[in-house]
């Protein structure tokens, strides 16, 4: 959970995102240790030259020399490629289930209703209010059935099912990654892109690094302490966008 961005939009909502987490920090497993940003020296001035934008919208966040990361973080031993470094003490982790279940509860008590196996397949907006034109799937989809749902354009393949409508007098987006397809439906202009991360669990024997919040390398290998072990992410900078399911397991991630 960080609002170390560059765009002023992103560092807004998650502001206003962690003054929500601080106040459930216990119900969503909130970390606040912060966020330590390793960077060459091309992307350490680029860095830099966000950081008034940061803190006029509120977020804190400090600057570090090699040698104060290595005073800082003294697991991080390997100074060569480090131009300097940015820790924003108000990001940190979430446990996701917690936060899950925290927004399902919540979402209960205000009388919201979930609807399982359901797609939108189409959006009505030329009346007083929003239809929706939406199909349940009367089993639950194989893995194949929902790669094929959530990437095809166009019907694809059939599948059991009913048609059912909603209406609403408004809709809110909150797909992320999925987000093009129904942008698409409504003619509206798209401005994500979906990005395969993969990650990996570390086993952690001699290294705890419990006390810090997320790391990320000048690499953009991020990591942070998982319970007893160390779990680390990456996505290559080379890789097209797109949706893409494969994992390329342990060869991906050398010693």
């Amino acid at each position: 959970m960080r609002a170390t961005w560059w765009q002023a939009i992103n560092i807004a909502l998650c502001r206003a995102s962690i003054e929500y987490y601080q106040r459930v920090r216990d119900e969503v497993g909130f970390r606040q240790k912060g966020y330590l940003w390793l960077y060459d020296a091309d992307a350490y001035q680029r860095a830099l030259e966000h950081l008034p934008l940061q803190r006029k919208l509120g977020h804190p966040i400090e600057t570090l020399t090699p040698a104060e990361v290595n005073r800082r973080v003294p697991e991080i031993d390997k100074l060569d490629g480090i131009a300097g470094a940015t820790f924003s003490p108000d990001d940190g982790l979430i446990n996701p289930n917690l936060l899950k279940e925290h927004y399902r509860h919540r979402a209960l008590k205000l009388g919201a209703q979930f609807l399982d196996r359901s797609y939108v397949v189409g959006f009505d907006v030329g009346g007083p209010d929003v239809r929706l034109e939406c199909w349940q799937s009367d089993e639950a989809l194989t893995d194949e059935g929902l790669v094929r749902l959530m990437t095809q354009d166009g019907p694809g393949e059939a599948e059991p099912g009913r048609i059912f409508e909603l209406s609403a007098d408004s809709i809110v987006l909150t797909s992320g990654a999925w987000t093009p397809s129904a942008l698409k439906m409504l003619g509206l202009r798209n401005y994500t892109e979906p990005i395969r991360r993969q990650i990996c669990l570390v086993d952690n024997r001699t290294t705890n690094l419990a006390n810090y919040g997320m790391i990320v390398d000048t690499s953009g290998v991020y990591f942070h302490n998982e319970g007893a072990h160390i779990l680390a992410g990456y996505s290559p900078p080379d890789e097209p966008p797109g949706y893409h399911f494969n994992y390329d397991g342990e060869p991906f991630f050398p010693k």
